[in-house]
């Protein structure tokens, strides 16, 4: 897997041309098959405490001479955004089951009340 090298940095992983990167020329991704790939960029997609859940790549079938930091630093932007409408998830994900939880328990006080 490509994504392999790049989940174990927190700095973008960028390989100009894939057959030339000995971490990467034997992939069958790389050597074998129709799709080829050549280029690769990966960036992790980190949480704000730290945690890496994956990796953001970007492909090509044909290698590149060079990668500018402004298309670095847009990558590092949509990554930084799928993060914060993730936790964004997370976050109203927990408080919805703590609301149901609070209400649930709400409920069972009240039908002991009843009773």
């Amino acid at each position: 897997m490509l994504e392999s090298h790049a989940i174990l940095s927190p700095e973008p992983t960028v390989v100009l041309d894939c057959l030339s990167d000995l971490r990467f020329a034997t992939n069958p991704l790389v050597c074998e098959g129709d799709i080829g790939i050549r280029f690769y960029v990966g960036m992790p997609l980190c949480t704000s405490d730290g945690l890496v859940l994956g990796v953001l790549s970007l492909v090509d079938t044909q290698p590149r001479d060079r990668v500018r930091i402004a298309e670095l630093q847009k990558l590092r932007q949509v990554t930084d955004t799928v993060m914060h409408r993730f936790e964004d998830l997370s976050v109203g994900t927990t408080k919805t089951r703590w609301d149901q939880q609070a209400a649930f328990q709400r409920q069972c006080e009240m039908d002991l009340e009843l009773d």
